[in-house]
């Protein structure tokens, strides 16, 4: 059962595409306490999509693959990419497959099927022709439970047809239990779980691939989190969500969480999330990386004492101490108390460290004080040293500029907007000019949206020479053929009530 186990998700592996409008005919066969379910695409979809996955790796990259494919395709004549093959075998390749696993690790296999009994003999003539040994009495024992054809290959492969599905698992008891939720109320199944219908409202509709949903206590238990996770918020997880697809011209992946509010210390991690900011964006199409951050730094005061928080409230001391010492400021009283929060950092060149970060303020007075503050003590601190000056910011006005420990010349400005701290004055310039993402329209391929909290845009054109140099992918020409495919990468981190989520979008050229 292991082996066949492995050859599944194998194959789920290549698959994308999962489509909102999608129904719920295997949910229905599950029990609302479902642990983990993974759902593909339309098999017909399947096959193109394991053809992207293909095509994303040269020849050499992708033997591996190929030659899993070929062997099965050999030893069974099958071709597991050729739709009208698998439709021959019984499969209906215009619905979907899926993989569930109830209270135990092992799990049951869901294969939509156009005539269970041409595919049941289809199903056991694959597993002769793959058994390399070919001494094992691999032909059913056929058992009759409800007026269905339970059938077992040796002591923990039992199949099923129930309700145009063919259903494999290790035990008869799991095939049983399918059986009988096809003749229970619906309300009993996956198909009405609260969780399971909150999962499905937070998918991301884009991501097309294969799309996972896991209770958090299944996670859990199963040794899936870091150690250093376990804990109220790890124990307050409602469930996990993760989904992907892989086209021709992009890869979509989602990853998201969603926490069961009744915990202080759930409450306070959201808390630090904050979204409804991304109007304050700059409208920035032509720095290298540009990165949106929103948070409700007024929460970072009020972190429960509790030990999951040890480490952020340490943090916190740390960057008030060192904001302290390096700009002559309190972080609270000064800064944030007048910060909007939100995080505006446009970077240039790499190598050259040319970076620039602008956070808009509640009020211009307040501002144009912190600035001078922050002047004030930097001068003190460098003029003697004749590492302190002022440059102009085009025709804004003054940027106060000083070097640090490490030689690197840095620079402190504010407007009417709010404050700006930068390594390039070319990038101070074009920060202090960019207007708000709202106010000139939405540049990026991404959409922009309410829920967001953070976003990222990378691009690759600009960045590749420095990665491939970096990464040393010109001494590894699959790599470097992969690398040289890349476009731009846009990445999203979202909130939406108690729910967490991470989007992730790259772009492939030909």
């Amino acid at each position: 059962m292991r082996r066949l186990t492995v050859f599944f998700i194998c194959m789920f592996a290549l698959t994308v595409g999962f489509a909102a409008e999608d129904d719920l005919s295997i949910e229905a066969l599950l029990p609302a306490g479902t642990s983990v379910f993974v759902k593909t695409e339309p098999i017909a979809d399947f096959i193109v999509s394991a053809k992207n996955f293909i095509s994303l790796f040269n020849k050499k990259s992708s033997a591996g693959i190929t030659e899993k494919i070929d062997s099965f395709k050999s030893k069974t004549g099958i071709d597991p990419l050729n739709e009208d093959a698998l439709r021959n075998i019984g499969l209906d390749t215009k619905r979907r497959a899926a993989l569930a696993v109830l209270q135990d690790s092992e799990p049951l296999v869901f294969l939509p099927v156009s005539n269970g009994e041409t595919f049941g003999r289809a199903f056991v003539e694959i597993m002769l022709k793959m058994d390399d040994s070919k001494k094992r009495d691999l032909y059913p024992a056929i058992t009759s439970y409800k007026n269905f054809k339970v059938s077992q290959i040796e002591k923990d492969i039992f199949a099923a047809a129930v309700n145009d599905f063919f259903v494999i698992t290790n035990s008869g008891e799991k095939i049983h239990s399918i059986i009988d939720m096809s003749f229970l109320n619906k309300s009993a199944a996956l198909s009405q779980d609260s969780d399971y219908l909150s999962y499905l409202k937070q998918r991301n509709n884009n991501v097309k691939t294969i799309h996972a949903f896991a209770r958090g206590e299944a996670v859990l238990n199963d040794g899936m989190v870091l150690k250093s996770g376990h804990g109220k918020i790890t124990s307050s997880v409602g469930f996990y969500l993760a989904g992907a697809s892989i086209e021709k011209s992009k890869l979509l992946f989602q990853l998201g969480v969603s926490f069961n509010k009744d915990n202080p210390e759930v409450n306070a991690l959201l808390n630090l999330f904050s979204a409804q900011s991304t109007n304050l964006a700059l409208y920035d199409s032509d720095s290298l990386i540009y990165v949106f951050l929103s948070l409700n730094l007024n929460s970072l005061d009020t972190l429960p004492d509790e030990p999951s928080f040890e480490k952020a409230k340490g943090f916190y001391r740390m960057l008030c101490d060192f904001i302290k010492e390096s700009y002559g400021i309190d972080f609270k009283e000064d800064f944030s108390m007048y910060s909007k929060g939100v995080f505006n950092s446009m970077i240039g060149d790499i190598i050259k460290k040319e970076n620039v970060i602008f956070m808009p303020m509640t009020d211009a007075s307040k501002s144009l004080a912190l600035s001078r503050k922050i002047q004030e003590h930097l001068k003190k601190k460098y003029e003697p040293r004749n590492l302190f000056g002022y440059e102009n910011v085009g025709s804004f006005g003054k940027a106060a500029y000083y070097f640090d420990d490490a030689g690197v010349k840095n620079y402190v400005y504010s407007d009417q907007r709010g404050f700006y701290v930068a390594t390039s004055i070319s990038l101070l310039n074009a920060a202090a000019k960019k207007p708000y993402i709202e106010a000139a329209g939405k540049p990026f391929a991404m959409k922009i949206n309410d829920n967001m909290w953070s976003f990222t845009v990378i691009k690759m054109d600009a960045l590749r020479p420095m990665l491939v140099s970096l990464l040393g992918a010109g001494r590894n020409a699959d790599f470097n053929d992969f690398i040289n495919r890349l476009g731009n990468i846009y990445m999203s981190c979202s909130k939406n009530d108690s729910f967490v989520s991470v989007d992730t979008e790259i772009l492939i050229g030909k």
